[in-house]
């Protein structure tokens, strides 16, 4: 049998509260350096690039189209390869030099711009941390993959609190010092995922270990299958030596004639074939017995190989269901809506209204205020309210934030700050209840992959049509049937969620109660095996 691989020779996994403590300190100062450039990037564009909405609208909106390939990709490499760190570190590198070129005097026409932001797209890996917190959870506290919004929400609350800063700094200081403060907590990620996180997680080293075994086995049966047919060489040798043997023994065709009306040759010749034949009939016995063994351990070794590896069969039938499909929808039009606003909102406060780049900095502030207790408790909500009433708030929060846009005036521009409140609402209830839902409907070997898909869709698709339609509509129709056409838009996904869910019971918590019953008959049915 093939050595067991053991784990001890790879990189330790970490310890319960240090790896809380990491991952939360990872989301924290990517958030925190993600507010450096993030939503103020669209004052770069307007204010020091002076871009019309429609070339802010196809950079925001290009940039998700490109990582819809690449977003996936990574998530498959990092499944796959069982390296998800190493693919973290990697995009984010890459993301680090893409932005920070943008500050560069050479940067200064838009076709630049435009590649630039295409390349820095083609690394973005959102949903590999994801994943990576999610098989830390499922490795020290018992697969409760809700923990995740405690950890999450050190990103919402770094991101809130770096973009007021950023507001006072941009205003004061200029854009080029968000620069210097983004390749700063970028760096300190960088080193603290390559000093503190380990090459492979607990599930990691599990997937590691099985796919070595199965190697092994294959090698193994090679070897096997090469001995037989020299066996099999063998063998044939013999029966030609034991044939040539008995031609010997036997008389010649003229001393046949001769004895054959005296003596018992006849019965003698006899003998001997009946023996030939026997011979022959135990090595076929013999070599279907062999046969046979290897078939069954070829099998049982790819009944293994089939289980612990990743197949396209399993995610792709995992996606492919009605109702992961609307789920899957409604993440689209979500991310479609947010991306909107967080492109065009600070162009409609400071073109339309007069704000200052304080006023849009404290508007980030204020939609944490909301998401950063969701994400606390994001396991007390779940359990109270389900994934149909989560996503039905974030909807309703949306499409009342959005037809409040449409009545601001210069007068009354700080009613922007409660109006931001309900983002908190949109996005906390929205990925809480995401995310969570994805972990379940995932396939064991493509959790990472499900994670990528979920951002891709809210980030990439979702987020690329937003800008790019919004884009056109700010420049020829205005902010206001901007905002009133995606009020209106989220609050028709809305109501067809609620005919689904109360209406005919086709809700996301009566599909995940049919999977999870469908899991453990197949638990079962593996156990009887």
């Amino acid at each position: 049998a093939p050595a067991v691989v053991s784990s001890s020779s790879s990189s330790s996994s970490l310890s319960p509260w240090k790896g809380l403590l990491l991952f939360k300190v990872l989301f924290f100062l990517s958030g925190l350096s993600s507010s450096t450039w993030g939503r103020f990037g669209i004052i770069y564009y307007n204010d020091v690039k002076h871009l019309s909405p429609s070339q802010i609208g196809l950079l925001q909106g290009l940039s998700p189209f490109v990582a819809l390939v690449a977003q996936p990709l990574w998530g498959y490499v990092s499944d796959y390869t069982l390296r998800r760190k190493v693919v973290y570190v990697l995009c984010k590198a890459f993301s680090t030099v893409c932005i920070l070129s943008l500050s560069l005097p050479c940067m200064d026409t838009y076709e630049k711009i435009l590649l630039c932001i295409v390349v820095l797209s083609m690394f973005r890996s959102s949903g590999v941390l994801d994943a990576h917190t999610l098989d830390f959870l499922q490795d020290h506290y018992n697969n409760n993959k809700r923990m995740y919004g405690t950890i999450r929400m050190w990103a919402a609350l770094s991101w809130g609190l770096g973009a007021v800063v950023m507001g006072y700094s941009t205003d004061q200081f200029g854009f080029e010092y968000n620069f210097i403060l983004f390749g700063s907590m970028m760096t300190t990620v960088l080193l603290l995922t390559i000093l503190c996180l380990p090459a492979r997680s607990k599930s990691e080293l599990h997937q590691h270990q099985q796919r070595t075994q199965q190697r092994l086995l294959r090698e193994q049966q090679r070897e096997e299958r090469t001995l037989d047919v020299h066996d099999d060489d063998d063998d044939d040798d013999e029966e030609e030596h034991q044939e040539s043997q008995l031609q010997s023994l036997l008389p010649s065709p003229t001393t046949t004639v001769e004895m054959e009306n005296g003596g018992n040759h006849h019965d003698q010749t006899s003998s001997f074939e009946q023996e030939r034949k026997d011979t022959q009939q135990e090595q076929r016995i013999a070599a279907n017995t062999n046969t046979n063994a290897t078939a069954a351990a070829t099998t049982t070794t790819t009944t293994a190989e089939t289980k612990s590896t990743p197949r396209l069969g399993a995610l792709w039938g995992a996606l492919c269901r009605w109702p992961v499909v609307l789920w899957l929808f409604q993440v689209a039009v979500m991310g479609a809506a947010m991306s909107l606003t967080d492109s065009f909102l600070f162009v409609f406060l400071q073109s339309d209204l007069g704000a200052s780049a304080k006023l849009c900095g404290w508007t980030v502030g204020f939609t944490v205020m909301l998401e950063v207790p969701i994400m606390a408790r994001g396991e007390y909500l779940l359990q109270r309210c389900g994934h149909d009433v989560m996503f039905g708030m974030a909807l309703s929060a949306y499409a009342v934030r959005a037809w409040g846009y449409s009545i601001l005036t210069s007068s009354t521009v700080y009613w922007v700050l409660p109006l931001e409140l309900l983002h908190g609402i949109t996005f906390g209830c929205m990925w809480i209840a995401s995310v969570d839902y994805s972990a379940t409907v995932a396939p064991a070997s493509w959790w990472t992959t499900v994670q990528t898909i979920l951002s891709t869709t809210m980030m990439c698709v979702g987020g690329g049509i937003g800008p790019i339609v919004g884009g056109m509509v700010l420049e020829h129709y205005g902010a206001v049937i901007l905002y009133r056409g995606a009020g209106t838009i989220v609050g028709a996904v809305l109501v067809f969620h609620l005919i689904l869910w109360w209406g005919y019971g086709k809700g996301h918590d009566a599909f995940l109660e049919i999977l999870k019953q469908e899991k453990e008959e197949e638990e079962g049915d593996d156990d009887e095996e």
